[in-house]
């Protein structure tokens, strides 16, 4: 493995490490959407939409907390990849 793809791989790990270290409001809305569900009056489906509603709602925030913090990663990612296709 050349010096080259040893740093794009590193790099990509770097970069896949952060994105995939954020979960945290998507659990927190999953959680938090269980007792309200719990609570609520109606049918099974009525039930696990402050679930559903929740964990998404969470996820949105995940990526848009990564696409922020990573930002770094990626660009340097893009930059090494730039070099490498000028040479």
């Amino acid at each position: 493995m050349s010096d080259h793809q040893k740093k794009e791989a590193d790099l990509r790990n770097e970069l896949s490490f952060c994105l995939t270290s954020h979960w945290q409001y998507c659990m927190a809305g999953t959680l938090a959407g269980i007792p309200l569900g719990l609570m609520m009056k109606g049918s099974t489906f009525a039930k696990s939409i402050p679930f559903i509603v929740g964990g998404l709602a969470g996820t949105v925030a995940d990526w848009k907390t990564a696409e922020v913090e990573c930002l770094a990663f990626q660009t340097r990612l893009n930059e090494h990849l730039h070099q490498q296709s000028n040479q």
